[in-house]
């Protein structure tokens, strides 16, 4: 059995035992760095907040139902992970709960919200560091508008089964340099999606789309552009071959 998978099936107060130790051992240690991802625990021990130099937390797969809010003291924090990261890890009616006050996390860099987290707070869109942004949610039709407010976004990454439009702010994070989609039934792409002039990295995962604009062609810093064969059937004036059964799109 992987380390994965061995966490997955032991006991829960074994594994809080468990969970107490490491956090035990990175604070002596001082470590940056804490994987509990995986721990069938159902709360987290305070003492993390002990933890002053931590700056990745992991706390994906886990029988949590509300992120405690004394996370929030972990001043150093700069990358956080929450969620499941497969769908079918979530049980209908057991959604996680994000603390509604951010606390000191307003100084995360990456934040993955995995399955699960149904419900994202304001503060999310007000993290003026944020660098890297995963959304997971099979639940949200849409991204909040106000996600524009993430200046320094540079790879966003969007994955949802009832996701059936983006919002054109998107269009606005002029520091984006990747965008990953994984939207059965998204059709279409905002107009302003013209103006990710930095973009290098652009891939589309099962989705549903009538097009791909032209306006792909605008973006000069492009490097990679991988489709699967489910996303799109048209492709317009873009020049494009078929490559290890993705499109990727012709430098010239």
């Amino acid at each position: 059995m992987t380390e994965g998978l061995l966490r997955l099936v032991m006991h829960k107060k074994e594994a809080y035992a468990e969970v107490q130790e490491l956090i035990q051992e990175c604070k002596e240690k001082k470590k940056k760095k804490l994987d509990l991802a995986g721990y069938p625990i159902g709360s987290i021990p305070r003492e993390i907040t002990e933890l002053t130099a931590l700056k990745k937390l992991d706390l994906r797969c886990i029988r949590l139902k509300k992120i405690p809010g004394f996370i929030g003291k972990l001043y150093s924090l700069e990358s956080l992970s929450v969620g499941a990261i497969f769908p079918f890890r979530c049980e209908k009616g057991k959604d996680i709960l994000l603390p509604q006050k951010p606390g000191n996390l307003l100084n995360l860099r990456h934040l993955s919200l995995g399955y699960g987290i149904v419900k994202i707070p304001e503060w999310v869109w007000n993290l003026d560091n944020l660098e890297v942004l995963r959304i997971y949610n099979d639940n949200a039709e849409t991204v909040p508008a106000a996600i524009s407010n993430l200046k320094k976004l540079r790879v966003l990454e969007i994955m949802g089964d009832e996701i059936t439009s983006l919002p054109h702010e998107i269009g606005e994070l002029s520091s984006l340099i990747s965008l990953n989609l994984e939207c059965p039934r998204l059709k279409t792409l905002p107009d302003s999606f013209a103006g990710l002039k930095l973009l290098r990295s652009f891939r589309l995962t099962d989705c549903n789309l009538e097009v791909i604009p032209d306006y792909i062609s605008g973006w000069k810093e492009l490097k990679t552009f991988k489709i699967d064969d489910k996303s799109c059937d048209d492709f317009g004036d873009l020049d494009i071959e078929e490559k290890e059964k993705k499109y990727v799109w012709k430098q010239h």
